[in-house]
């Protein structure tokens, strides 16, 4: 301290001020006693993370990985079953809105209730044929039924569509086709070409480069798939699962994080079900103690298959002979035992807490996807509140996901489809094509907005669901919801179409009622 007041001296000629600086380097030399600076990285005690991993994620073991113990594992069939079934299913249908009051901005009126009757009529018509699939084997709701299951297990997939005589189809490609070319240079022409993504400065995706296998001699070559066509809409995309980081290009399987512990739970299981088998092979067994004289207690039961034997034999043949009695014993035998012996009955003490440990693990596993058990077990075991709690839950959160692969699968080809459509004439619509000659593009997607609906949760109990829609359509004075949403909401159909048939099935039947009630006054006459 003395030295650091002869620094302050020496460096200032006026003692006083040098001692008021003195006075405040130790003030704050004493605010700051005791202090300690470190580097926070979540660890609070010293060493319990361990070490700090920057993992980069091996694209293809995970998707070879999650593909494998799919195929040959009960656990993630339970899973991603029904993932796929409610999320998908047996595909999503379109519900055409286009943006009147964005449309009336620029200029253009049109009959947009007509529009959207033709629109869905032709649309629900041709995504149920053959000519919506590339191969002409599908239709387009089972491409995407497949779009979905690769993406989900195998990280991506790749989805392509082309425009042909009948109209565009959908073509999809496994993700572990998507790879670098083997010699890339000027390939790229300006962009960076990662793992098959051909991007350009922005990140944006131009292209695919696709592994293919050529037919003469099978050479392997890779094609470029541009991703956009001549009027701008996305015709090559790829379709995600999950990404392990947001500047990454490719997906990792939604399962990434389940699929050590799914191998040893299933391991787990296997080894519980083949020591139960075994141990139900040994039904019984004679204990034995040093004042056993190793007597058959089925000697006689078993008189007539006995033999002349030696009674010269060891305690030891005695009682082995005595359990190849036992297999040969009829149910219902009440035995006597011999003095110093008793007979115990096998069983495997997994078997009695095998249901609780798998459960418990089991709830994780479902939990760590976004899938409730009772959903992934199809089995409602609590009150009805809970059980319409867990599938409310699921709803919501399968909503989310039909939203975004809605998005990157569905509305692409949608797009292309109503491009197609109205060119050809096969729809009516001029505001559509004053809109895609304006330099906008908010016109052309106020007539591209729509939005696809799957089906909806089933209900545990179908009264009390649809006497809450009733009482949503307004009993009182202002309804809650439409006729179309209360419909969509109990997963009945159009209620365009339903009400359509249900006027003609009332006029139908009351002109049965009149010749019924005509004939009655007949023969009455």
């Amino acid at each position: 301290m003395k030295f650091l007041k002869q620094l302050f001296r020496k460096n200032t000629s006026d003692e006083k001020l040098a001692d008021s600086s003195y006075g405040h380097a130790l003030e704050d030399i004493s605010r700051t006693k005791g202090i300690v600076y470190d580097v926070f990285d979540g660890e609070k005690t010293q060493g319990e993370l361990g070490d700090i991993v920057s993992s980069v994620p091996d694209h293809l073991g995970l998707r070879l990985r999650a593909f494998d113990l799919d195929l040959k594992t009960d656990i993630i069939k339970v899973i991603t079953g029904k993932f796929f079934k409610f999320v998908v299913g047996s595909g999503l249908k379109l519900q055409a809105e286009p943006k009147g009051k964005v449309l009336s901005i620029f200029g253009i009126n049109e009959d947009l209730e007509k529009f959207k009757e033709e629109v869905e009529s032709l649309y629900s018509l041709y995504s149920e044929s053959e000519y919506s699939d590339y191969t002409k084997k599908d239709c387009i709701h089972d491409k995407a039924a497949e779009a979905f299951k690769a993406a989900f297990l195998g990280g991506d997939c790749l989805t392509v569509i082309r425009v042909e005589k009948e109209g565009p189809n959908i073509q999809v490609i496994d993700g572990q086709q998507v790879e670098t070319p083997f010699d890339d240079k000027g390939k790229a022409q300006g962009n960076t070409i990662k793992h098959g993504i051909e991007m350009n400065g922005r990140g944006e995706h131009v292209a695919f480069w696709v592994c293919v296998e050529t037919k003469i001699d099978g050479e392997v070559k890779h094609q470029r798939i541009l991703a956009k066509n001549d009027n701008g809409n996305v015709v090559a995309r790829m379709v995600y699962g999950d990404k392990a980081r947001i500047d990454h290009h490719r997906g990792i399987p939604r399962i990434s994080s389940i699929l050590e512990k799914v191998s040893k739970l299933d391991r787990y299981v296997e080894a519980s079900v083949s020591k139960a088998e075994q141990t139900a092979n040994i039904v019984y067994a004679f204990e034995h103690d040093e004042n056993s004289t190793g007597e058959n207690p089925l000697v006689t039961n078993l008189s007539s298959r006995k033999k002349a034997e030696d009674d010269c034999r060891t305690t030891f043949e005695k009682t082995g002979r005595t359990a190849d009695s036992l297999r040969q014993s009829t149910s219902g035998t009440v035995l006597n035992l011999p003095n110093g012996s008793k007979i115990n009955s096998l069983s495997a003490p997994s078997e009695t807490n095998f249901n609780e440990f798998f459960r418990s693990v089991f709830v994780v596993l479902c939990a760590s996807v976004d899938i409730p058990e009772e959903v992934a077990l199809q089995k409602y075991e609590q009150n009805y509140s809970s059980s319409r709690a867990a599938i409310n839950g699921w709803d919501y959160i399968v909503g989310i996901y039909r939203k975004k692969f809605a998005r990157d699968f569905y509305r692409p080809f949608y797009r292309v489809w109503l491009d197609y459509n109205v060119y050809k004439g096969n729809i009516k619509s001029n505001g559509f094509l004053k809109a895609r000659g304006l330099e906008s593009k908010m016109a052309l997607e106020a007539y591209y907005n729509a939005r696809f609906l799957g089906r909806k949760m089933p209900h545990i109990d179908p009264l009390k669901e649809a006497k809450a829609v009733r009482s949503m359509l307004g009993d009182d004075i202002t309804p809650l919801i439409s006729r179309e949403q209360a419909v969509e909401y109990l997963g009945s159909g159009d209620w365009s179409e339903n009400y359509k048939k249900y006027t003609q099935e009332s006029k139908s039947v009351s002109k049965e009622d009149l010749s019924q009630q005509n004939t009655g006054q007949d023969v009455k006459n």
